[in-house]
């Protein structure tokens, strides 16, 4: 006669019956109650861009897009990136942006994360990361666009 769950079979769910029940209890630990004020908003867009600097993402980005570059004209190419890219400017506008659409609360969540350890290792990997998806994804939009077009032009 067969049994109907084995001694590891019943441990390993009452393990994660365990740890569910203890996540479930612990994420109440984790929220932050802010009120949803625009200086509340400000100082959490403050401190995620503490958190990512959009320097260092631009810098990575012209990292990647480096790549592109012969090998000769490379650091011309870094330099002027450099003295062209308005920080400034891209800062307001994802300021902005953060501003507009997220929460303090939702702010903060993202300033909270991307200030911890496994945060700062995704953000050193984003700009990598965006570089190998942006020249695909435009292509893949530009082909899309031509397809209408052809079908439109002949309908």
């Amino acid at each position: 006669m067969r049994q109907k769950g084995s001694f590891w079979q019943w441990r390993h769910a009452a393990f994660v019956a365990a740890v569910v029940l203890v996540l479930t209890a612990a994420i109440p630990a984790f929220a932050q109650d802010i009120p949803d004020t625009p200086e509340n908003r400000k100082a959490a867009a403050a401190r995620y861009l503490a958190a990512t600097p959009p320097a260092e993402l631009a810098a990575d980005i012209i990292r990647e897009l480096t790549k592109q570059v012969p090998e000769g004209q490379r650091a011309e190419f870094v330099r002027l990136m450099q003295d062209l890219i308005r920080m400034d400017k891209i800062s307001k506008v994802m300021v902005n942006a953060m501003l507009k659409h997220f929460t303090a609360e939702e702010l903060d969540a993202l300033a909270r994360f991307y200030g911890s350890p496994v945060g700062r290792a995704i953000t050193k990997k984003f700009g990598v990361y965006s570089a190998e998806l942006v020249p695909p994804i435009h292509a893949e939009i530009v082909r899309a666009v031509q397809e209408l077009q052809s079908r439109q032009r002949y309908r």
